[in-house]
């Protein structure tokens, strides 16, 4: 059974991006600890590594999208406005998204 969020809706959208990407970092900073995750090719390489907590919350993620399977065209405009309405309406407030075009 797939863990749910919030909203009642299965976790699937780190999946998908990490699924589609060359490779992806995941950073999640907590009150009481910190960790990042790197994948490539849709896996993870090694195990999580914890990070010294600085104080902040939130989540990162930063990846390269897999050109065989991301156009290679992509807007900015309309990719910010993706990533701010998803961030907008996410469960998780302060998640930054980076996408890396090289």
């Amino acid at each position: 059974d797939t863990p749910r969020l919030v909203d009642g809706q299965p976790r699937r959208g780190m999946s998908v991006v990490t699924g589609s990407s060359v490779w992806l970092v995941h950073e999640n900073r907590r009150l009481d600890g910190a960790w990042t995750s790197r994948y490539e090719d849709g896996l993870p390489v090694g195990d999580p590594t914890p990070l010294e907590p600085d104080g902040t919350t939130g989540t990162s993620v930063t990846f390269r999208p897999d050109p065989r399977l991301v156009e290679t065209e992509v807007d900015l405009a309309e990719l910010r406005r993706l990533v701010d309405k998803a961030v907008a309406t996410s469960a998780a407030p302060g998640t930054l998204v980076n996408w890396s075009p090289s």
